[in-house]
């Protein structure tokens, strides 16, 4: 299931990156941390959409994104994160890994983003 999401969000999805600030780690112990730095880890995404139908008395608004993430193992997306698209940064809202069986590996990530 994982490479049939991999593919169609390959095809039919468009680059994105996942944007997080992260602090160097200190050389020695006794060192102070670095300055955070932003780092971008690449993901691929599709937009489901929304029925206009679900927005008005819901927690999704007008400009919202709405869609399907593959994201690198290295990387976990969770709310409050960055996420870019083109120029446009979105801040996540909601995100949810899609599994097959609860105690199955994830595919792919369902997510709702805000500008």
């Amino acid at each position: 299931m994982r490479r049939h999401a991999d593919r169609l969000i390959a095809t039919h999805g468009g680059p994105a990156a996942i944007i997080r600030m992260e602090g160097s780690e200190p050389q020695y112990p006794w060192d102070p941390p670095g300055e955070p730095a932003e780092v971008a880890y690449p993901v691929r995404y599709i937009e489901t959409g929304y029925d206009a139908g679900y927005h008005g008395d819901t927690l999704i608004q007008a400009g919202d994104v709405l869609g399907i993430m593959t994201a690198p193992a290295a990387i976990t997306p969770a709310p409050l994160d960055v996420l870019r698209i083109g120029a446009v940064e979105y801040r996540m809202q909601d995100v949810k890994p899609m599994q097959p069986a609860s105690d199955g590996a994830v595919i792919c990530f369902s997510f709702q983003a805000r500008r």
